[in-house]
């Protein structure tokens, strides 16, 4: 079974990615925030890192919207703000300066599992979780 850990800033930005893609254009957070059980804070920092990577855009009444249609955002994009490059297993990604090139203990079949997950996040968007969060 594949398990990728979602930190909590990993779930606020995906259920707050999700929000925008319901039509909810956030304007005041702090109902949000309770909801997640974070608080309105680190849900604007998560906005600021959504709206960097082009993908969210303030509202000039207030509040928040999706850059995107929900059909063309893809989660692993929001994934990428808060979490970098989403990964099953880290060492997947090394470049073998780690010291073990050679005599590496990670399964080659790690590797396809990686390249399957990033098709995943890839080609799964908000449209595709509406509801699901």
């Amino acid at each position: 079974m594949l398990i990728m850990i979602l930190s909590t800033k990993d779930r606020c930005a995906l259920r707050l990615a999700a929000a925008l893609a319901a039509g909810d254009t956030l304007a005041s957070l702090d109902a949000l925030a309770r909801e997640q059980q974070t608080t309105a804070a680190e849900l604007n920092e998560i906005l600021a890192q959504l709206h960097a990577a082009g993908l969210t855009q303030p509202l000039a009444e207030g509040g928040w919207r999706l850059a995107r249609e929900p059909e063309q955002c893809p989660i692993g994009e929001i994934l990428a703000v808060t979490k970098g490059a989403p990964s099953v297993e880290a060492c997947v990604q090394c470049d073998g300066s780690c010291g073990c090139a050679g005599k590496c203990p990670v399964p080659p079949e790690w590797k396809e599992m990686d390249e399957m997950f990033a098709a995943y996040l890839k080609n799964t968007t908000l449209a595709d979780l509406r509801g699901s969060l």
